[in-house]
């Protein structure tokens, strides 16, 4: 009787010791929970909790080959990063970006869905202040000019940098200027991107004032395309662009005369290697029809010519009127210079998501105009 008196109380110890730590066990994975999601959740803005070199923690690389071998090998061998899919903004700015206050309004309540990267074209002059909504987004970055390889590589850094982040689990990747406005909710840009089967880059046949150089033996010229740079593409073709060397070779050693990088390297990479899987066309919407004073450049438009039924009439265009396929070799006609935006298959589908060129002074207006549509 003695024996067995013991032995309950050796059971009763067990069991209260079990519970106890089961007890501590579950404080300090809830604390652990707690603590997770307070880092995948960055506010705006967020001066002291998004240092991308503090908490991307990144071997140190020495050339742009290392860092898209990283990216490539990151992509490939491993899921994204933990939480929500999310769409990756990628800025290329000369400096600061007077639309800010546009994108802050844009992304607000919706954190845990995007994420940042800036790539400065003059990285030295310019630091965003901690103020700012892109306070330490920005990238190791170098030097940047219009019309060159140079805008390409900063492109490709831009996503070697989003596509090897372990923090976020970025499965769109949208190339954005400082003269780029949304002109849809965040809401619904989101489900746009996120149900698309395809990525959004514009690859058309140029004319036959582009098709002077040698591009031969990695392609033949009759597959050069060209498109809009400011493009939006999936996780699958982001890890085509950082793995690529043999087109980026040809186009590093002989795109000169008549020949703008960053509007065909991308564009003919993938329609090369997956050209069912691009939209040709972009929801990036430009105004190419007005006269310029600048050759090569689009409309831009300043804060008199903002108004809600200029971001009304981009919401519902659906076809391409405005678009660069004036230059291409395929079709001179009217018809065939605006095509009919598809999505998923359905034609006459509304193509915009983004709407450039805005000019510095546009921020206000724009702001006015975006209170007073849905979702905003």
């Amino acid at each position: 009787m003695h024996l067995l008196r013991g032995q309950r109380k050796v059971v009763k110890v067990i069991i209260a010791t079990s519970m106890f730590w089961i007890f501590i066990g579950f404080l300090f994975s809830s604390s652990q929970h707690h603590i997770a999601t307070a880092i995948l959740r960055p506010s705006i803005p967020c001066p002291t909790s998004s240092n991308i070199l503090q908490e991307y923690p990144l071997p140190v690389f020495h050339s742009d080959q290392e860092l898209l071998r990283h990216a490539f090998h990151r992509a490939i061998e491993g899921p994204p990063g933990p939480g929500h899919p999310r769409i990756a903004f990628l800025f290329v700015v000369r400096g600061p970006i007077p639309l800010e206050p546009v994108w802050t309004k844009y992304l607000q309540s919706h954190q845990h869905l995007w994420s940042l990267y800036v790539h400065p074209s003059n990285p030295v002059d310019y630091k965003f202040p901690p103020s700012s909504l892109f306070h330490e987004k920005e990238i190791p970055s170098k030097p940047v000019a219009r019309i060159s390889m140079s805008l390409v590589d900063a492109i490709r850094r831009l996503l070697a940098y989003a596509l090897a982040d372990p923090r976020y689990n970025n499965t769109w990747f949208v190339n954005i200027c400082e003269s780029t406005s949304p002109i849809r909710s965040f809401p619904a840009t989101y489900h746009y991107l996120t149900n698309s089967h395809h990525s959004f880059v514009e690859a058309f046949l140029p004319d036959e004032k582009y098709q002077q150089w040698d591009t031969t033996p990695e392609f033949p010229i009759s597959e050069l395309r060209k498109g809009e740079t400011w493009m939006q593409m999936t996780r699958k073709h982001a890890t085509i662009v950082v793995s690529d060397k043999v087109i980026y070779s040809r186009f590093a050693a002989s795109c000169s005369l008549w020949c703008a990088p960053d509007e065909e390297y991308f564009q003919t990479l993938l329609h090369l290697e997956d050209g069912a899987g691009i939209a040709n066309r972009t929801t990036m919407w430009t105004d190419w029809k007005e006269p310029r004073v600048i050759a090569g450049s689009p409309r831009l438009f300043g804060p008199g010519d903002v108004s809600e039924w200029l971001f009304k009439e981009i919401q519902k265009k659906t076809r391409e009127w405005d678009g660069l396929k004036q230059d291409s070799a395929l079709d001179k006609s009217e018809f065939g210079m605006t095509p009919i935006c598809e999505y998923n298959g359905i034609a006459n589908s509304p193509c915009y998501l983004f709407a450039r060129k805005f000019d510095s002074t546009t921020a206000s207006a724009i702001l006015d105009v975006i209170s007073k549509l849905p979702g905003f």
